[in-house]
């Protein structure tokens, strides 16, 4: 495996997990909500709803991340398809 394949699948591995905190994140985050807001603790829950708000955001770019990854992957891919192809055909020849 090349250095850069490893590089793309230690940063594929690294996103998954982070969406992984962030599900677990997000839902600590709405059940400490709901707690406050039975309590009836404004600044707190305020404090929650802003966290909650930023989990989302992070959220979005690690997504958006992955898949500006995995059109890179399909990049390489075909870079990699066309190689072979011109390679063989210089064989060939």
């Amino acid at each position: 495996m090349k250095l850069i394949d490893k590089k793309v699948v230690g940063l594929q591995v690294f996103l998954f997990l982070c969406m992984g905190s962030f599900e677990i994140l997000t839902l600590y985050t709405e059940g400490v909500i709901i707690n406050q807001f039975i309590h009836k603790e404004a600044s707190l829950l305020i404090r929650s709803i802003v966290i909650l708000a930023l989990l989302f955001l992070a959220q979005m770019i690690v997504s958006s991340f992955q898949s500006k990854m995995n059109y890179f992957n399909q990049i390489l891919d075909l870079i990699k398809k066309y190689e072979r192809l011109l390679n063989d055909k210089i064989k060939s020849h």
